[in-house]
């Protein structure tokens, strides 16, 4: 099967047919270089903006009553780290999307292949954005994230416990992904004993549990 497959055809692709391996997607050094860079950025960034303030901050005139409220600027760096975080990470994004835009389709699982390349470099990327954001303390800042890299998600919906991919899924209104529920629009089959990258888009309607 060719590894260009059109994304046509996948309509009439039975899965069932062909064995899904637990091979892991293999990233490539450029991705880990990226993903490394991001991490760096996104702490180094708000540090920088947090110290330049710190001696001002920290002056007598106002230490006495600073002090007091010093929880202020540890929320502040912590929103700053976040918001930066997702800027560079969809600025990233969009820059790879001027090389390549992701598509549909049965790739072959190498890096030769250029839909699995720009591929892994797309998901290591949105791994990093809500390796950070699944860690804020409300639950709707995971949706904020989910609609700004490009996925379809209101904020009614409960996706905060659940397990989903990060594209080529669209979520209905007020649903809900129940805590080890598992949502994929990727996943790698072996066809052929050569293993192949397979993604299809899915849709999950309103007031779905």
């Amino acid at each position: 099967m060719e590894n260009n497959e059109n994304p046509e055809e996948l309509g009439s692709f039975d899965i069932t047919k062909y064995p899904i391996t637990t091979n892991t997607f293999r990233w490539s050094l450029t991705a880990s270089l990226i993903t490394a860079l991001l991490h760096i950025l996104s702490f180094f960034i708000p540090s920088v903006m947090i110290m330049t303030f710190f001696s001002f901050a920290m002056d007598y005139f106002f230490f006495h009553w600073r002090v007091f409220i010093i929880f202020i600027d540890i929320f502040a760096w912590w929103g700053i780290y976040l918001l930066i975080s997702l800027f560079l990470g969809k600025m990233t994004l969009i820059i790879l999307q001027m090389f390549h835009m992701p598509k549909e389709g049965l790739f072959k699982a190498d890096h030769k292949n250029k839909d699995y390349r720009y591929y892994c470099l797309r998901y290591s990327i949105k791994k990093f954005i809500f390796w950070i954001w699944n860690n804020f303390c409300f639950p709707w800042a995971s949706n904020l994230a989910f609609k700004l890299c490009d996925m379809r998600a209101d904020y009614k919906s409960t996706l905060f416990d659940g397990w989903s991919d990060l594209e080529f899924i669209y979520y209905g209104n007020n649903m809900m992904i129940g805590q080890g529920a598992v949502v994929l629009s990727s996943m790698i089959v072996r066809i052929n004993n050569c293993d192949y990258l397979l993604i299809k888009k899915v849709v999950i309607g309103d007031h779905v549990v």
